[in-house]
């Protein structure tokens, strides 16, 4: 059987960075590798290895392994973040589709000046963000899709007592949980450092302050709550790895996508940036912990049959805008 080549032109792989780009990234990745028709090769910035789980991994200052070689021997490559441009102009010279995953619409003005450009859109969130644009050309021109990030959710039934943040940058709410904790300290907190972005620290006594880890089992087996207040999430990777644990969310509605992802397994925050709600959110949430238990048990299957699908879809996809063996 012919095998399907697909590379990966990141800015970052998990072996320098641990944040949910990168995490969505390796998943699609190790799905791809997982199945008897492809062969995937990721190409960054830097590396730290020279493979990860089966990936062969490649620098781009790497001589043995020139951008312009791995393009053609690529069928198809798959894009983020900031590598947008760089891998349009690799892809047009090498004559390699290209796809474009959109976190947000970093990448929308570039994708709608070439419609031979397929795009996925991580969430409705996205979708509907990019669709609400004036120009229509790139919801109309180009080849795309919805596949949510492919996590491997646990079988978990955490029996923790903290109430747990991950990642303590601005945006994630490193700023918020300082004023909560102080609003409730008799609830114990747990923050969990992030992998980017400054970090606020200084929280406290009720906050234990964790280093970020590979395996965050070890977090969410001692979390009875996790709270998201983010500013911007257009999906929501941390609420859906909770809840496979049997953990429930309390989020922010604001121009996230929690929603989606979280469904009854938690409690909206309509106003971020409103204190006192967060606190009668958490409060009543510990309270009807056992109610709320039992809801994330119903979220998690629906979620495990929307990965099911979306695996199938993402396979199908790339072999849609793959043309040409190489």
């Amino acid at each position: 059987m012919t095998k399907i080549n697909i590379l990966f032109h990141l800015p970052k792989y998990v072996d320098t960075q641990l944040s949910g780009g990168e995490c969505t990234a390796r998943d699609f990745a190790e799905y791809l590798n997982s199945l008897p028709g492809y062969n995937v090769r990721v190409l960054c910035d830097k590396v730290a290895i020279n493979s990860l789980n089966g990936v062969e991994l490649y620098a781009e200052n790497d001589p043995a392994a020139p951008i312009r070689h791995l393009y053609k021997w690529a069928n198809v490559c798959f894009t983020h973040l900031g590598k947008q441009f760089k891998a349009t102009n690799y892809a047009r010279d090498s004559k390699t589709p290209l796809i474009i995953y959109m976190h947000n619409n970093n990448g929308s003005a570039l994708a709608r000046s070439r419609q031979e450009i397929a795009v996925i859109y991580n969430s409705y969130f996205t979708q509907r963000q990019l669709k609400n644009n004036k120009d229509k050309a790139f919801i109309n021109g180009n080849k795309s899709a919805l596949i949510r990030p492919l996590l491997n959710l646990p079988n978990g039934n955490s029996k923790g007592k903290y109430v747990t943040i991950i990642n303590l940058n601005e945006n994630k709410g490193g700023l918020l949980l300082r004023q909560i904790a102080e609003e409730l300290p008799e609830v114990k907190f747990m923050g969990v450092v992030g992998g980017y972005a400054k970090q606020f620290l200084d929280q406290p006594e009720n906050v234990t302050i964790v280093q970020p880890t590979e395996d965050m089992a070890e977090v969410y087996n001692k979390t009875a709550l996790l709270i998201c207040p983010s500013k911007y999430e257009s999906y929501g990777r941390t609420a859906a790895e909770a809840i496979g644990f049997g953990v429930p969310v309390l989020y922010s509605s604001t121009n996230t996508a929690y929603e989606e992802v979280v469904g009854n397994a938690g409690e909206p925050v309509p106003v971020r940036d409103r204190v006192a709600s967060w606190v009668m959110g958490v409060k009543w949430i510990l309270n009807n912990l056992e109610h709320y238990k039992e809801r994330t048990l119903k979220q998690k299957g629906y979620l495990l049959e929307q990965i099911k699908r979306d695996k199938l879809n993402f396979d199908k996809f790339i072999k849609s805008v793959t043309f040409e063996e190489k």
